[in-house]
């Protein structure tokens, strides 16, 4: 028969080895602080991968449908994220946008980022990108779509 336990016979001897070599208290303070560098791995996997993301300038987003579309924006009042964030590493900027469809009317006043529009969009309209799914949207520049799949494998 096959041992289909976790702990196989290997495994258990080597953890009474360390147990017996390390003492009580100090095998328990090598699995904390081994349970807290794995924490830490993945936590600093999450941050790099995000920061991968972050970087692509565009919406981000893959969908059925329509997918991205130009609307007018006009920078607001900008705060600095970082250096650590849901963005990942680095500083980013999340602004303050007054939204227009084509036909110039007024939609929303919405917070866009990560540097979708910058302090220097201060007060100018420009032309950002639109991708809505089911009442969410994610704004960015104009980019390359090729990038964009590549990057929803990434993520």
């Amino acid at each position: 028969m096959f041992d289909t336990s976790f702990w196989n016979a290997d495994i258990r001897e080597r953890e009474l080895r360390m147990w017996a070599g390390l003492g009580p208290v100090g095998y328990r303070v090598r699995n904390v602080i081994v349970s807290i560098l794995l924490m830490m791995a993945a936590v600093g996997t999450f941050l790099l991968l995000s920061t991968l993301v972050s970087l692509y300038p565009g919406t981000g987003t893959v969908v059925r449908g329509p997918g991205d579309r130009a609307v007018q924006a006009t920078g607001g009042a900008c705060v600095r994220v970082g250096p650590l964030s849901g963005y990942g590493f680095g500083y980013w900027w999340d602004c303050d946008a007054i939204l227009r469809d084509g036909d110039g009317a007024t939609r929303v006043v919405r917070r866009v980022g990560p540097s979708a529009l910058t302090p220097d969009d201060l007060g100018r309209t420009v032309e950002i990108r639109e991708s809505c799914r089911d009442g969410d949207c994610e704004y960015g520049r104009a980019a390359n779509q090729w990038l964009a799949g590549r990057l929803l494998a990434v993520g």
